[in-house]
């Protein structure tokens, strides 16, 4: 997702993954990024902003559920294509 040229484009592009949560297939949008970022086998870094430990821990836990499910994956693609 590119940087809209205001902040409120990027909230409302954003929330428009919020059926991830919805349909189960993540707790929050956090772990939602994590785990897309696990999910694809050609991209080699991730820079994610950590404030504290418990942020990294948590993040850590996210990668130790796995990439997403190819059907949250499509539906990913099929939300990026109509944003």
């Amino acid at each position: 997702m590119a940087t809209s040229s205001t902040f409120q484009q990027d909230v409302n592009r954003a929330t428009a993954f919020r059926f991830l949560i919805e349909e189960g297939f993540v707790e929050s949008l956090v772990e939602a990024s994590v785990r897309f970022a696990i999910s694809n086998v050609y991209l080699n870094t991730a820079l994610i902003g950590l404030s504290n430990f418990d942020q990294l821990k948590q993040a850590v836990d996210y990668v130790n559920k796995g990439p997403l499910s190819p059907q949250a994956l499509d539906l990913i693609s099929e939300t990026w294509s109509a944003a």
